[in-house]
């Protein structure tokens, strides 16, 4: 539940509804009388006392007694995480504490705050997001708005003004990444991240391709429906999800197991659906690639769109290179600009390139053979026009790089850094790979 201010001048009155004042005189009793004096095993009568409230709380969730909460509707909080004592949960506004994390002693989460430029001095709401493995020390302090990224560990008494970022050890006043910490994260441990991300939906179906991983089993901890078909392609795999998954609602979202949704994707997605009318088919989204916690927008050409949200039975899915795009498509595609999360590294530099070596044969058959003509290049769809520009580049002698060029050059890539200038590296090395093998193929047709 997310509460909207009611009184834009807190001189004058009360900034909340009588709804949600009675609610929370109604929590500061049970707090105080069940919550607070409750054994420190009690764990899950803790958890069930916040779901009585709205809660939303996963399993094995260690919250102790003493921490202040200031409404539970305004809670998630993921499979396995720790919430000490001491600890001040300002849920003013939403605030989510992803699998695993743990937040010590003291310290403070403000969900909400005034703004000062007002002569009424109103309130302002702005959800906070602990992701998956993060370690927020003692006394430290979490403005509202703030995102802290998966893995990120907070030094105690830190005051976190801005977003922090994956797997990075961060301190001070106000906090600052300082130094690596270790990524302990395979794929198998990356999926916690996507499905802690999407628990607001009750259909969520996981499509395996037979992994060895420990997959299945984090899949049966979420209760959540497991599927297996053999890997052919990307465009069968989801006509296959299409056609055989007991899907319940009429928009499905396509993940991929390095993906997670932000808060601001799901609002962002659940207001398209709503105000989509019956001719739209679907939407186009786009992802933010995360390279060691850093967001690489201009060395990855952000945006990227591809077809991930769909209307039930409005389009299919066709192989396209080493990846897939819609086709069959009954009615209008539109898109939602609010990107949603994609960590491509998470299994490492050597899975990526050994990953991105078979990618190429792919790119390069597909490239060949590809229909585009010259016209698509301009087309105003991004979908249309980065697939026909892939085409026709990939014919330009030393195209792999002036694609280094453009991206880390003129696109002003270098303002990213050293894991800037290692992504435009690596996707030139990319594009070589799919030149060469395509003058291979048309070496081996010409014989």
């Amino acid at each position: 539940m997310r509460d909207n201010t009611i009184n834009q001048d807190t001189f004058t009155g009360p900034s909340f509804s009588m709804s949600n004042r009675l609610g929370r005189v109604l929590w500061s009793i049970v707090s105080g009388l069940f919550f607070r004096f409750s054994p420190r095993p009690m764990y899950g009568f803790r958890s069930f006392l916040l779901r009585l409230f709205g809660a939303k709380v996963g399993r094995r969730v260690h919250i102790y007694p003493k921490v202040k909460i200031w409404a539970p509707w305004n809670l998630i909080l993921g499979n396995e995480c720790g919430v000490a004592d001491g600890v001040t949960l300002y849920s003013q506004g939403l605030i989510t504490i992803g699998y695993r994390a743990v937040i010590s002693q003291g310290a403070y989460l403000a969900a909400g705050t005034h703004d000062y430029t007002q002569p009424g001095f109103p309130l302002v709401t702005k959800p906070i997001v602990i992701n998956a493995h993060v370690w927020i020390a003692a006394e430290a302090f979490i403005n509202p708005g703030i995102i802290i990224g998966e893995g990120c560990v907070i030094g105690a008494r830190s005051v976190v003004t801005k977003d922090m970022p994956a797997w990075m050890v961060c301190a001070g006043h106000p906090c600052r990444p300082i130094k690596e910490r270790i990524n302990f994260i395979s794929n198998h441990s990356v999926i916690p991240s996507c499905l802690e991300s999407i628990r607001w939906c009750d259909d969520v179906n996981l499509l395996d391709s037979g992994s060895t991983d420990k997959t299945i089993d984090i899949a049966d901890k979420y209760n959540i429906r497991v599927t297996t078909n053999p890997f052919e392609s990307f465009g069968k795999q989801r006509n296959f999800a299409l056609d055989t998954l007991p899907i319940k609602y009429d928009w499905i979202l396509f993940l991929d197991a390095d993906e997670v949704v932000t808060v601001e994707f799901h609002w962002a997605m659940m207001e398209s659906i709503q105000i989509a009318d019956d001719h739209v088919a679907g939407f186009y989204c786009c992802w933010k690639m995360m390279l060691e916690g850093k967001w690489l927008k201009r060395c990855d050409n952000f945006p990227k769109w591809q077809f991930r949200l769909v209307r039930k039975g409005k389009a299919r899915f066709t192989d396209f290179g080493h990846g897939q795009k819609e086709t069959e498509v009954a009615g209008q595609i539109k898109y939602i600009k609010e990107p949603y999360l994609h960590f491509g590294f998470s299994k490492g530099w050597y899975h990526w390139i050994e990953r991105h070596n078979k990618y190429s044969s792919v790119e390069a058959k597909a490239r060949l053979n590809s229909k585009y003509q010259f016209k698509d290049v301009f087309s105003q769809h991004g979908s249309v026009r980065n697939p026909a520009l892939k085409t026709w580049l990939s014919k330009v002698p030393g195209w792999p790089i002036l694609r280094f060029f453009y991206t880390y050059f003129l696109n002003l890539g270098f303002l990213e850094g050293i894991t800037g200038l290692t992504y435009c590296t690596n996707m030139g090395y990319f594009e070589f790979l799919i030149q060469i093998k395509m003058r291979e193929i048309k070496l081996k047709k010409m014989k």
